[in-house]
């Protein structure tokens, strides 16, 4: 079973999370439940940028026992600090990544953009920052 909890200002973002989790597992597998229902939630949450209150309610739903959470949005602080991530800034002009010159015939161009390997967590956590703030 997996449970997304959001608050009602993302609720366009649960119900397509939700919609979008439903086609990869069956109808029944997926619901949103509110922050009252965490006690009795599944062992994966998906949590769309949660507050300090929720921060603290996942905190305490993850170290009842080993579960899987997914984060999306910004984070809390207090979350931040529990599962020990960074905040990092976002690049500036991240549109000059996908662009480059023309390519000449039977010839080639490049962006300049070059792939760099990261923890997966500090990936998220700038994607987040891109996508909530």
């Amino acid at each position: 079973m997996i449970d997304v909890i959001s608050f009602e200002k993302y609720s366009d973002a649960l119900s397509l999370l939700v919609a979008a989790i439903r086609r990869s597992v069956s109808k029944s597998q997926c619901k949103s439940i509110s922050i009252h229902e965490m006690n009795e939630c599944a062992n994966i949450l998906v949590a769309i940028a949660p507050d300090e209150f929720m921060g603290q309610k996942i905190i305490e739903w993850l170290q009842e026992k080993p579960r899987k959470l997914i984060l999306l949005g910004s984070l809390p602080d207090n979350l931040i600090h529990f599962l020990q991530f960074k905040k990092t800034v976002w690049p500036d002009k991240p549109d000059t990544w996908y662009s480059s010159m023309p390519a000449p015939l039977h010839g080639f161009a490049e962006s300049g953009s070059v792939i760099q390997y990261q923890q997966l967590m500090d990936l998220i956590e700038a994607i987040n920052l891109i996508l909530f703030n």
